[in-house]
């Protein structure tokens, strides 16, 4: 009785379904010694939020990022989570489906320029306030989505 017991709930967890391994909405994961915050899973979606000293001060952002069995994610923004920061990075690339740039992302960079995406939509008023320096803003051409007041700020 008890083998039959064993060997029903053996078929029982072998036919449950990988989802429940699935990433929730505002977890905290590393690709690549690159932190990233889940925006959505169901949508896969990540914000970027900073490195880890392993990670070089030259990043590329990947596009898309691949998360193994969870699959590929798109970066669509660079935020600012407590506790992580971009310290020591010089030069970031990011990739066109980044939209938004929200409040202090990019927290205590050394960047010389930045280049802005043409995919992006919003900066937050306060989103590069904490850089260790100013750096020279370069905005992609064809970008319709930035008002001619903020592109004069950027440019």
């Amino acid at each position: 009785m008890n083998t039959i017991r064993l060997l029903l709930l053996t078929l029982f967890i072998t036919a449950m379904p990988i989802k429940g391994l699935a990433y929730t909405d505002g977890q905290i994961v590393t690709f690549n010694n690159l932190w990233f915050k889940v925006l959505s899973g169901t949508e896969r979606t990540l914000a970027f939020i900073g490195k880890n000293g392993a990670a070089g001060n030259e990043i590329t952002l990947p596009n898309p990022v691949d998360a193994g069995i969870e699959g590929k994610f798109k970066i669509t923004s660079v935020e600012y989570v407590s506790g992580y920061d971009c310290s020591g990075m010089t030069k970031i690339t990011l990739p066109e489906t980044v939209t938004t740039f929200g409040s202090f992302c990019l927290t205590w960079s050394n960047l010389t320029t930045l280049h802005i995406p043409s995919s992006v939509k919003n900066i937050s008023d306060a989103a590069f306030c904490c850089l260790s320096n100013a750096p020279k803003y370069t905005v992609g051409s064809g970008n319709k989505n930035l008002k001619q007041t903020v592109m004069v700020r950027f440019t």
